[in-house]
């Protein structure tokens, strides 16, 4: 601590002070400690005169002085971009750049505008040639033809009648597109390609068909319109194929899309430390598998064939044994396994840390762990490498974190158990990518799985021990398939994630009966529910029967489950909420009528139930609005409340009160 106040005295008084055992410096310093929390809020107030520097709470009053209406902000959607952003934007008010931009400050993506106005076909008078405007699309260009119907389309259309608003229609005169692309992508550097046979691989590392992502730009400057680099969506073969046909030409493109300065994916042989050039690189359907030829010499250069669609790698005959790949993957947020939260500090006093690569490596590493100095262990997982087997967790009362490294994408194949003869007390599983599941023994008291993706299989992802009676779960921002938890542990909790269904149940015990007492917030479930009770199912979306042996307890709140669930008392909840609302307007229905129609005018409609899909769990367009706006914040019920969709489609739409010009339509288009 300084002592700034005491040395501001005259040195007769520090010296008088000093000859007393110095009870002024020791007041001094008191005041001192709140002297520097006075200064320090005093330049955070200096800060807050600016919209670049100022806390998030004073964004609203600074937009209130601009007279912006029609957005809000409740912390968990940030407005300073556009707020910074408005004077300018006024400025330029009534051209499409301008909504372009809004669009991406409010939803934090890439945005488009098309002018459909300028993409109709026109009547042609001899007198008045529209060349621009030809009803006949040129066929003979690759890149007009694979741009149909896309945010970047060039072909004219012929006018198309109905609300752009619902999405009934596009082409027509007063009608603003704004396309949004709302995936986000992450890098994997170096990782492990799955080898399916012979010559074959996936640059996923559990053989899953998954297409390959374009790498997430920086923020466009103002001025700038979006283009196809600026997006993030699957690889186009077609782009690719003709860069890489430009750089085999010698005539490369000095900041390509795909291979300019960053390229989008890069493809290691063998244990090279260098990719494999561009010029060696071939876009192919590998839907039905074609190697590529084999090498005429020994010295030539290995030849790969990839399929960005499908994520498939090809290579010649006899020549490749291991493959590691750079690439990116699409998601809609941060749920599952390969980005664990990183404001999350699990560290403890008494720990002992072990940077491990290998299952060998974390097995040396229990060998080598002084468990009675240290009773808390991390094992952290540094390298993007796809490790094979099981993984044991043992120390008797110790606490274990096994979690991926920074910027580290960790894959297993296989299981993580715990030792029943040598128990730790807690476990803490995060940011891994797992195909396998996570098996308790007794008597673990804590099991928490956090930022995790557990593949779903013909198993279930959680098992536990039989009567685990002092054992908790705690699951969140996971993906995962069915769980089968004992009904004796304490209590199972799931947020922010996504729990698959296995023989239709999603969450059980062991032999299909009752599970413990569960606690769902913000959750997406696939299949039926049996457990003990419900101690609260908040903002979740559950497909199948949740079935409550205890009803009398618990709360289930602005979520949506099947009418004939039996579930503790419910609170603005879905279908029951447009069941009353029927009811008041048509008193004669019966009630089988009522349910029926009240269950088809709500019903979830999910992008897709694919768990191995980008879009996986996510709502879909003509999502009913109970559902899309039923959650407490008025945002979407499910595992992607938290990227506040709802929120910033609302923003955007009233903000273009002020911007667009009368008589002019927008209607949002979300490509991804």
């Amino acid at each position: 601590m300084t002592e700034r106040l005491y040395s501001l005295l005259p040195e007769i008084y520090r010296t008088l002070d000093y000859q007393k055992n110095e009870p002024l410096r020791a007041l001094l310093q008191v005041l001192e400690s709140e002297y520097n929390v006075v200064s320090q809020d005093i330049g955070r107030l200096y800060g807050d005169w600016f919209i670049e520097t100022c806390d998030e709470w004073v964004v609203p009053y600074i937009a209130d002085l601009l007279g912006i209406k029609g957005v809000r902000a409740d912390g968990s959607v940030s407005l300073r971009a556009y707020v910074a952003n408005t004077i300018g934007y006024r400025r330029r008010k009534g051209t499409a750049l301008v909504i372009e931009e809004i669009a991406r400050d409010l939803f934090a993506h890439p945005a488009k505008v098309q002018e459909f106005e300028f993409l109709l076909a026109h009547t042609q008078h001899m007198n008045h040639l529209r060349l621009d405007r030809l009803a006949t699309m040129e066929i003979r260009s690759a890149d007009i033809c694979r741009e149909v119907d896309t945010a970047f389309d060039q072909s004219m259309h012929l006018a198309e009648v109905g609300l752009i608003e619902t999405g009934q229609a596009y082409f027509n005169q007063p009608n603003i597109g704004v396309s949004v692309w709302r995936v986000e992508s992450h890098a994997v550097e170096r990782g492990n390609a799955f080898k399916l046979a012979p010559n074959q691989f996936t640059f996923d590392p559990f053989g899953r068909t998954i297409p390959i992502y374009s790498p997430q730009m920086p923020p466009l400057d103002s001025f700038e319109p979006t283009t196809e680099k600026d997006v993030v969506e699957p690889l186009s073969a077609r782009i690719m194929d003709n860069e890489l046909r430009a750089i085999r030409a010698g005539v490369p493109e000095l900041d390509g899309v795909y291979f300019g300065n960053n390229p989008v994916f890069e493809i290691y042989l063998n244990g090279s430390p260098t990719s494999v050039d561009p010029t060696n690189i071939y876009v192919a359907d590998l839907s039905v598998f074609r190697a590529p030829p084999p090498p005429v010499n020994p010295g030539d250069p290995i030849l790969v064939a990839v399929d960005p669609k499908l994520g498939l790698i090809a290579t010649q005959t006899g020549v490749v044994n291991t493959v590691k790949v750079s690439y990116h993957f699409g998601t809609p947020g941060k749920i599952g396994g390969g980005y664990a939260s990183s404001d999350v500090d699990l560290s403890t006093p008494l720990e002992e840390v072990f940077s491990v690569t290998s299952i060998a490596e974390i097995q040396q590493a229990f060998l080598n762990w002084d468990s009675l100095s240290y009773p808390n262990l991390r094992l952290t997982l540094d390298t993007s490498d796809t490790l094979t087997g099981t993984i044991v967790l043992s120390g008797t009362n110790t606490n274990i974190v096994l979690e991926a490294g920074a910027n580290q994408r960790p894959a297993l194949i296989g299981n993580i158990q715990t030792n029943a003869g040598s128990c730790p007390a807690s476990v803490t599983v995060r940011g891994l990518w797992i195909k396998g599941h996570v098996q308790t023994a007794k008597p673990l008291k804590s099991l928490a799985i956090h930022d995790v993706t557990l593949v779903v299989t013909g198993s279930p992802s959680i098992v536990t021990a039989d009567d685990s009676e002092d054992l908790e779960i705690d699951v969140q921002r996971c993906k995962l398939g069915a769980c089968h938890l004992d009904s004796a542990i304490v209590g199972a909790s799931f947020s922010n994630s996504v729990i698959h269904r296995l023989n239709g149940i999603s969450i059980s015990d062991r032999l299909g009966g009752s599970g413990p007492a569960l606690t769902l917030n913000r959750c997406t479930v696939f299949g039926e529910v049996r457990v003990k009770e419900v101690d609260l199912c908040s903002e979740s979306i559950v497909i199948g029967l949740v079935n409550a042996d205890r009803i009398q307890t618990g709360c289930v709140r602005f979520s949506w489950l099947p009418l004939a669930s039996r579930a503790p008392r419910r609170f603005y909840c879905q279908p029951n909420l447009e069941v009353d609302s029927l009811k008041a307007k048509n008193p004669s229905w019966p009630a089988t009528q009522l349910s029926t129609a009240a269950t088809l005018a709500t019903y979830p409609r999910l992008e897709s139930k694919d768990p191995d899909a980008v879009a996986y769990a996510q709502l879909g367009k003509g999502c009913p609005a109970a559902v899309a706006k039923g959650a407490e914040n008025e945002g979407e019920m499910g595992v992607w409340n938290f990227l506040n969709e709802q929120e910033r489609i609302s923003n955007f739409l009233n903000a273009m009160d002020e911007y667009l010009r009368f008589g002019l339509e927008v209607g949002l288009i979300k490509r991804t």
